[in-house]
Parts: C-alpha cells; sequence; structure tokens
C-alpha cells in the first residue's frame, strides 16, 4: 500500500486516498509499526466499526472504496504488491469501467 501511496499521492489531480485502519487500541504499538515499516499513509486507529461496516472478517483486507463508499474490490488476506493489476483496478474505479482480469 505504501507504493500505491507514493505513486498516486504524487499526482496533482490525484483522486485516490490511502488509508490504513487498525483495530489496535494500543497507539504505541501502532506508531511502532508504522516507523518500522516507513509508512507514511495515514492510518486510523481504533478502525473496529470500520471494519464492520464494510463487513471485515479477515485481517488483512484491502478495500478500494469509492468516495461514495462503495466497495469496488476487495482482497483478502497478505497481499503482494501487483503494479499492474492495481493500477487496472484503480483506473477502472476511477474511470467507471471495468479491469480486464
Amino acid at each position: 500500500m505504501e507504493k500505491l501511496y507514493q505513486k498516486y499521492n504524487k499526482q496533482k489531480d490525484n483522486k485516490l486516498v490511502i488509508v490504513g485502519i487498525t483495530s489496535e487500541k494500543n497507539k504505541e504499538k501502532v506508531k511502532k509499526f508504522v516507523t518500522n515499516n516507513k509508512l507514511t499513509f495515514p492510518i486510523l486507529a481504533e478502525g473496529v466499526k470500520t471494519f464492520r461496516d464494510y463487513l471485515v472478517t479477515q485481517l488483512p483486507t484491502v478495500l478500494f472504496i469509492t468516495k461514495e463508499g462503495y466497495v469496488c474490490s476487495a482482497h483478502f488476506g497478505a497481499v503482494t504488491y501487483d503494479e499492474a493489476k492495481f493500477d487496472a483496478e484503480i483506473t477502472g474505479f476511477m474511470t467507471g469501467t471495468t479491469p480486464k482480469k
């Protein structure tokens, strides 16, 4: 997610927001994780309500959500960065087209 954040956050007309969500209540643990993994995107702590709202039952989960709150794509479990795949998904939901699989 950090790679996607770095790629899309630099664009002038950026329409993509990446936010990490954790259920961890210990802010020091979250800070340590963020520091150790050199994350620069925002992290929402204590996100249990958000997990419930989006029916997240497995961690980690990656959701691509429109600004209206609709889930366009979901990935469950550990996710390996695949730039072409994520670019196709992101471009697809940002332009209203379905990415080729």
